[in-house]
């Protein structure tokens, strides 16, 4: 398997509390730099990284109340 490949296997996840618009930017310019499957991201940063992603490869996903209920009210 090459790199590309396992890379298209693989969520790269940005899931803690705190995460600023700044570490989004960077996650998000990194998966895409790696091609990676998809961006795991807090729920309200959603729409945000769709917007950073757009037009590429790697997909955005996102957690309901994991680990720490960064979730929207």
């Amino acid at each position: 398997m090459r790199a590309r490949e396992l890379a298209k296997s693989c969520d790269f996840t940005l899931i803690r509390p705190g995460v600023t618009a700044g570490d989004l930017s960077l996650h998000c310019a990194t998966a895409a730099r790696l091609h990676v499957a998809s961006v795991v991201v807090p729920p309200a940063m959603v729409r945000a990284a769709a917007d950073i992603l757009r037009g590429g490869d790697v997909k955005v996903g996102t957690v309901v109340a994991y680990p720490f209920g960064t979730d929207d009210p």
